[in-house]
């Protein structure tokens, strides 16, 4: 082989390098284009627009709490009569005592809870309506006009957080009846 060939090998094998690495890169940058631009970010900051103020108080019973703001002492009652006497029923019916005290926090209008912050879910998770939204053993509560389905809501508030108590209690104990309950 003569040295100008080795020349002509050195050079192709330069280019043929700089030709790969920067294929390299274009694939590099496409495929981080398409994460930025097909939604993989994660949303910072996301808020809700809160049109009003609201001054919350509460009310104090043993297995429960009902949070309110203006307009909610009547609904606030309601709900804790109404999750008394469930709170019960539902535990009897599952053979299992709560653990940890539920917190009804309770908004006038589905608008309002549609402000809250609080559990701030993705769009496709977030409670549209007729669906009982809970954040550990925070359920959250809407009046529609209607007391039945608010009933409901109770009702589906009270047993979603004692089956995960059940299913996924947080003591030893839980642990090893949950395991064997699977």
């Amino acid at each position: 082989m003569n040295i100008k060939s080795k020349k002509q090998n050195i050079v192709k094998n330069r280019v043929f390098n700089k030709a790969l690495l920067l294929l390299f890169f274009i694939s590099c940058s496409q495929s981080l284009f398409c994460q930025f631009y097909n939604g993989s970010q994660l949303s910072f900051g996301k808020n809700r627009v809160q049109y009003s103020d609201k001054f919350w108080t509460f009310y104090r019973f043993d297995n429960f709490d009902t949070y309110f703001y203006l307009g909610g002492k009547n609904l606030a009652i309601f709900t804790a009569k109404y999750a008394k006497e469930n709170i019960s029923i539902i535990e009897k019916k599952l053979n299992y005592n709560l653990e940890n005290k539920i917190q009804f926090i309770i908004y006038n209008r589905l608008s309002d809870l549609k402000e809250s912050n609080i559990g701030l879910l993705s769009d496709e998770q977030y409670n549209t309506g007729g669906i009982t939204h809970i954040v550990g053993s925070k359920v959250f509560l809407y009046y529609d006009g209607n007391h039945e389905n608010f009933k409901k809501q109770i009702c589906a508030g009270i047993a979603q957080i004692a089956l995960n108590d059940l299913m996924f209690g947080e003591q030893i104990a839980a642990k090893v009846k949950n395991s064997t309950l699977l």
